[in-house]
């Protein structure tokens, strides 16, 4: 599990007027090593592999493509949204697979839980799962799984 206080997800569009995404183009090159390495250790040396991350002001789920077919889920969550900008959910496109607004009467501002099941009785079928609350009464509100595959966890 790698976990960064900005996002770890890398496709967007050059063209993205979106002041608060903390991709830099400026470090393509040292992610797509980064993440080339990653994906030819998985299945290897590295038995699964999951992105935490935040600072976004808003919850979501990506699949970052890591290059030569493999994969991995980041699980993006950012509760503290309260006295900044709160956002509205985003298109779900390139890797991002679930966006959750944090703005308006119906924003999911809160946090996010994340388990891995690893116990004997699941050896080789290893679950993770990811679950966002809402603040204040902490009532979930979305829940992803994950199943080891090939030593990658692919969503269930």
């Amino acid at each position: 599990m790698l976990a960064s206080g900005s996002n770890w997800n890398h496709t967007v569009a050059a063209e993205d007027p979106d002041p608060e995404y903390y991709v830099d183009a400026a470090y393509n090159d040292e992610r797509k090593e980064l993440f080339s390495g990653l994906a030819s250790r998985i299945g290897t040396t590295i038995n699964w592999l999951l992105f935490i991350s935040g600072d976004d002001h808003i919850n979501e789920i990506y699949h970052v493509d890591l290059g030569g077919g493999r994969m991995a889920p980041e699980f993006l969550s950012s509760p503290f949204t309260r006295n900044s900008p709160l956002r509205n959910d985003r298109d779900i496109e390139g890797e991002r697979v679930a966006s959750f607004a944090t703005k308006g009467n119906s924003g999911k501002r809160g946090f996010a839980t994340s388990t891995i099941n690893t116990s004997r009785s699941t050896l080789g079928n290893w679950r993770a799962t990811v679950r966002y609350y809402q603040e204040a009464a902490a009532a979930m509100y979305e829940s992803h799984s994950y199943v080891v595959s090939n030593g990658e966890f692919k969503p269930v």
